[in-house]
């Protein structure tokens, strides 16, 4: 098949990286692959030709039996290619999140208003819609009884770590001879419910909080460890392309989301053996038990420790068997046979 995908950048976020590893997959099946995108970036690299584009240039898609789009810009730009233009293949979209919380945690109540629907409408004009949880199935079903959805579960590939910056290095290894670290790797927002981990330092004096990631509520953090008197344990990186390379150093990593799509992070941490701390939330109660992560109740501080000090006496038993469920669920392998399949079926109609 010929295959086009089409992000809204090649920025280090989740459906990008998803994208990407969709690509190298393709790829090594022996499909010819293009990505497109629209904002000039270059921090994550596709194995395959990758080409600048603006919203309305529908001519670069004309030939590709599969358009496969991420996020809002690229699923309109899909929508125009199939319903204004009429061109050829079969377009389909990935459905990251639940639209509603997504743009409510990015750009508030009004912006989730006016353009949930419109969103929601494009969907409607192209020829397959995969979700990425069946949390998320189970609500566009609802919503959207007209549509169908396909859930394909995101997957993460094996890696071996490679090094980090030495100055990052150095940081941390001061850090670790004084405290036991909690880390995260994220957009820092809202919906990411970090300033949970902050509000809990002050009950656990033998732990830091390492964030790696960059966004709009990191101030926000920061005044918040100051004025808790835990600056000096709530430690930032700012944001990295090589984030999983990280996960080694971590002692404990949390995940404690508002709202979440799938969480990749959360499986790329796992997959590398480390203990994992989640919101008590659905999505992340359908990937992963009790017998694999602890969780914890959300805005509850003393059940987040408390499923902290759990981790500590079984983390290495739970890690072990969520790192199993990664390995026979999750992967980037498992994710790119179900899309081919899918891809294939839409193509014989």
């Amino acid at each position: 098949m010929k295959i086009a995908i089409i992000v809204p950048s090649l920025a280090h976020k989740a459906p990008v990286l998803v994208a990407r590893d969709l690509a190298k997959g393709f790829v090594l099946a022996g499909h010819s692959v293009t990505a497109f995108y629209f904002d000039i970036s270059n921090e994550v690299q596709f194995p395959c030709p990758v080409k600048l584009i603006k919203l309305f240039d529908y001519v670069q898609l004309d030939g590709f039996d599969v358009v496969h789009t991420h996020m809002l810009r690229p699923d309109l730009f899909g929508w125009y290619c199939k319903k204004i233009h009429r061109m050829s293949g079969k377009f389909v979209t990935t459905i990251h999140n639940i639209v509603e919380d997504d743009l409510f945690y990015s750009y508030g109540k009004f912006i989730s208003a006016i353009f949930s629907p419109i969103w929601r409408l494009i969907w409607s004009g192209l020829d397959g819609r995969v979700v990425i949880s069946d949390h998320e199935l189970h609500y566009y079903n609802l919503t959207q009884p007209k549509l169908s959805f396909l859930r394909i579960y995101n997957g993460c590939n094996s890696h071996i770590a490679s090094s980090i910056e030495v100055n990052d290095g150095k940081i941390i290894t001061d850090a670790k001879k004084r405290w036991q670290l909690i880390g995260a790797c994220a957009v820092v927002s809202q919906r990411k419910g970090l300033e949970q981990v902050i509000k809990a330092l002050p009950f656990m004096t033998d732990y830091a909080f390492l964030l790696i990631g960059d966004g709009p509520t990191l101030q926000d953090l920061q005044i918040l460890a100051n004025s808790l008197g835990v600056a000096n344990r709530f430690i930032t990186l700012g944001q990295k392309n090589n984030a999983r390379d990280y996960m080694p150093y971590i002692d404990i990593y949390a995940m404690p989301s508002r709202s979440e799509g799938m969480g990749l992070a959360l499986l790329e941490a796992v997959s590398a053996g480390v203990p994992a701390v989640c919101s008590d939330i659905p999505v992340f109660r359908e990937i992963f038990s009790e017998h694999e992560v602890s969780f914890f109740q959300l805005d509850n501080i003393e059940d987040f420790v408390t499923a902290i000090k759990y981790l500590e006496n079984n983390g290495v038993a739970l890690s072990k068997r969520a790192r199993e469920r990664v390995e026979t669920s999750y992967t980037q392998e498992i994710m790119v046979s179900h899309y081919l399949n899918y891809f294939e079926i839409l193509c014989q109609k």
